[in-house]
C-alpha cells in the first residue's frame, strides 16, 4: 500500500446525532454532525457545538444534554430538526420525551 499526504482539511465521515437539552423550561433539540468518543474509561463523548447556538446555552444553564444516535427510521426526522429548528418549529413535538439519570 503506498502511503498518500492528507491536508490539514480533511474530514472524516462522524455519525449525525440529535442533541437535546432543557431551554428556558421546554425541550430543544439540534444536529450535530462533530461526534466522537474522547475516553473509554470513564466513557466520554464530545461533541461540537458553537456556543452562539441557543442547545448550547441550554447545556450550560442545566448542565445536562441527551445525545441520541439515530437509526435508518429516524434520519428523516432528525433531519427535520436540523431544517425544522431554522425556522422555528416546535420540533419536541415528533418526539417522546423522558428523562432519567444515568
Amino acid at each position: 500500500m503506498n502511503n498518500i499526504k492528507i491536508d490539514n482539511n480533511v474530514f472524516i465521515p462522524m455519525p449525525v446525532t440529535l442533541v437535546g437539552c432543557l431551554l428556558k423550561g421546554r425541550a430543544n433539540f439540534m444536529t450535530a454532525g462533530w461526534v466522537s468518543r474522547v475516553n473509554a474509561n470513564p466513557p466520554w463523548i464530545g461533541i461540537g457545538i458553537n456556543r452562539a447556538n441557543a442547545t448550547a446555552g441550554g447545556i450550560i444553564e442545566n448542565k445536562s444534554f441527551s445525545i441520541c444516535f439515530p437509526n435508518r427510521t429516524d434520519i428523516l426526522k432528525t433531519d427535520y430538526c436540523g431544517i425544522g429548528l431554522r425556522q422555528k418549529k416546535l420540533i419536541s413535538r415528533h418526539y417522546s420525551l423522558f428523562s432519567s439519570v444515568i
